[in-house]
């Protein structure tokens, strides 16, 4: 690396990264030929003591700081190991861009074969001055990382959260965004460490640095899927056939059951819900067609309840008379 171009200022290190199996350090070397570099390194032999490079990956924009946090993971979880870099200081000329992130999707280790994706951040953000792999905190197979910008809304700071995917184009879009704004303090985001379960239910949590003598603790919530299904009996309605003297009456059926990642995680759930007839044309300002028969309020429109669903994959059902 060249002199005085602070190569280690940021480290991170993967087995899938130029090899399958082979230990490679990535060194982040945000001084480097004046606007930043990355450099992968690996064991120089059987007896050497000392890391060679192997690839350097080129930062863009004079004095962009690139190489000032580095981050590995399987973005699109297909067995290579994928880079995250920040340039916190990158800016172009009449833009209004205040630091940058790029994201490396590895081609099978021949890291001179790709073209990063950049995000942009806000001016003055120092967007990217923190960068870390969050693993999977959406449980949907793919590594998701997170990107401070500690400086956004007059220091207040904030963090970008982007999910991973094996779509070819990445969603430059944020999934969350966390603001230090609410908490009071300055320069949230400074400081980042992610993919650790704390709390031991299978989802990864995040802790945020501040300069404000604070960390701040995210816990990743499990994401858990409601699936309902209504029938009716009888399923068609007959005008001609009243069988409730003068009108006609049905019995409905509103069944639930909910799924949860991953497979071990099972709790039990308190649902309220709420049943409502014709709910679009009460929107609309006219009279539904059906009233609840057993209806405990005063709407005869609607019907609540509260269910409890033992575990997963086991339906509950409630009945109701129209």
């Amino acid at each position: 690396a060249p002199a005085s171009s602070y190569m280690g200022f940021s480290l991170d290190s993967g087995k899938s990264l130029t090899k399958k199996g082979q230990l490679t350090v990535v060194a982040g070397a945000p001084r480097a030929n004046y606007s930043g570099a990355v450099i992968l390194l690996k064991k120089g032999g059987d007896t050497s003591r000392i890391l060679v490079e192997e690839y350097i990956l080129e930062g863009q924009g004079l004095a962009s700081s690139f190489g000032y946090d580095v981050a590995v993971l399987d973005f699109n979880n297909d067995g290579w190991e994928d880079i995250v870099v920040g340039a916190p200081q990158y800016f172009e000329k009449d833009g209004e861009i205040g630091g940058a992130v790029y994201l490396y999707i590895n081609k099978a280790g021949k890291w001179n074969q790709v073209t990063p994706i950049r995000m942009d951040g806000s001016v003055y953000s120092m967007f990217g001055l923190a960068v870390g792999n969050l693993g999977d905190i959406n449980q949907d197979g793919y590594h998701d990382f997170a990107a401070a910008a500690p400086y956004e809304d007059d220091g207040a700071g904030s963090v970008y959260i982007y999910h991973g995917s094996a779509a070819e184009q990445m969603n430059k879009k944020a999934a969350q965004v966390l603001s230090g704004k609410p908490l009071g303090v300055k320069l949230f985001g400074y400081s980042l460490a992610g993919n650790m379960d704390l709390d031991g239910n299978s989802y990864p949590d995040l802790a945020v640095g501040s300069l404000s003598d604070a960390v701040f603790l995210y816990k990743a919530r499990p994401v858990v899927s409601i699936q309902k299904e209504i029938t009716f009996s009888p399923n068609k309605i007959d005008l001609t056939n009243k069988n409730c003297g003068n009108t006609f009456c049905l019995e409905m059926k509103a069944c639930f059951n909910y799924d949860a990642v991953p497979k071990s995680y099972s709790p039990s759930l308190t649902v309220k819900y709420t049943l409502e007839v014709d709910a679009d044309r009460r929107k609309n300002g006219l009279i539904p067609r059906a009233t609840f028969m057993d209806s405990s309020g005063s709407d005869l429109y609607k019907s609540t309840g509260i269910l409890s669903m033992d575990s997963k994959g086991k339906q509950q059902c409630v009945t109701r008379k129209l």
